[in-house]
């Protein structure tokens, strides 16, 4: 299958922050023998697959997808990957100011199929009206394999940005002496992955305690630079089998968990290994996006 990644609806600038969800999809289908390229101003018709990332800030892409769908009809397939928890009001706003959800109830129609790197039991709540969405679950990318690094210089690197509910946790960890760096969302994916490869361990946190799932496309882009994954233990959603990959502690306990695996070497190299290994012996990226083929239109 051919697939054009249409990026419209993102600012180029913000791409950096999408680039660990876009990443493992496009190298999922190219390991599956599909084709896949990136687009930014054009949707393209049959026999092109069109795959947008959620994200509907404004009125006026929704507007332009409204008419490509009437000018080329079933011509034209456009699926939608969801990013987020439709109900986390830090990424979607508070009740009485949710734009981005407003939008894309505008805008569902539109789409041909819906997957989500989420659970999506929210979808149909929310949008009774459109196609059936499939939750994607994420995996093991033999091409986004990492060499192992030699010098890892970083004792512990917070995937995300700092905030209040992770700050206490880093300067907890500062204090004992440990050297923390951050990716801050923003950072390319170059410059992330090479510090993710340096690092002893990734930190994992939700970015508040109104978050419900944890973060697989965080998680497995640590795992594919084989390093280890200390997360916060709160999701019990089907993601939650991501724990089997990971070292999991609760909150309070985040710290000296990261501590007491940075005391003792040997010990936390084996265990990076094998949860490495389990990793990638379990889990495909490939073969999900396989089994969510059918759903796209023939």
């Amino acid at each position: 299958m051919q697939f054009n990644f249409y990026l419209k609806n993102h600012h180029v600038t913000g791409l950096a922050s999408l680039e660990d969800i876009i990443g493992p999809i496009s190298a999922g289908l190219v390991e599956g023998g599909h084709q896949v390229q990136f687009e930014y101003t054009q949707l393209l018709p049959r026999p092109w697959v069109n795959v947008m990332f959620e994200y509907f800030p404004d009125t006026g892409l929704i507007d332009e997808l409204a008419a490509a769908r009437a000018e080329y009809g079933r011509d034209l397939i456009v699926g939608l990957i969801g990013t987020e928890d439709l109900s986390d009001t830090i990424s979607m706003g508070a009740k009485g100011d949710q734009r981005r959800l407003d939008n894309m109830r505008r805008v569902m129609g539109v789409f041909d199929f819906i997957w989500s790197i989420v659970p999506v039991d929210d979808y149909a709540r929310l949008f009774p009206d459109c196609r059936p969405a499939h939750f994607l679950p994420f995996g093991h990318c033999p091409s986004l394999e990492l060499r192992p690094v030699l010098h890892q210089g970083i004792d512990v690197m917070l995937y995300g940005k700092l905030n209040g509910w992770r700050a206490p946790v880093v300067q907890t960890l500062l204090e004992a002496g440990a050297r923390v760096q951050a990716t801050f969302g923003d950072m390319p994916e170059f410059i992330r992955r090479n510090m993710l490869g340096r690092s002893k361990m990734v930190l994992d946190m939700r970015r508040g305690d109104v978050v419900r799932y944890m973060s697989p496309s965080r998680i497995c882009a640590a795992l594919q630079c084989r390093t280890l994954v200390v997360a916060e233990t709160f999701d019990v959603s089907p993601l939650s089998s991501l724990y089997r990959y990971v070292v999991p502690a609760d909150y309070g306990d985040l710290a000296a968990t990261c501590l007491a695996l940075m005391a003792d070497d040997s010990a936390r190299r084996t265990r990076t290994d094998e949860l490495f290994a389990r990793f990638k012996a379990e889990t495909s990226m490939r073969a999900n996006l396989e089994a969510l083929l059918p759903t796209i239109p023939a």
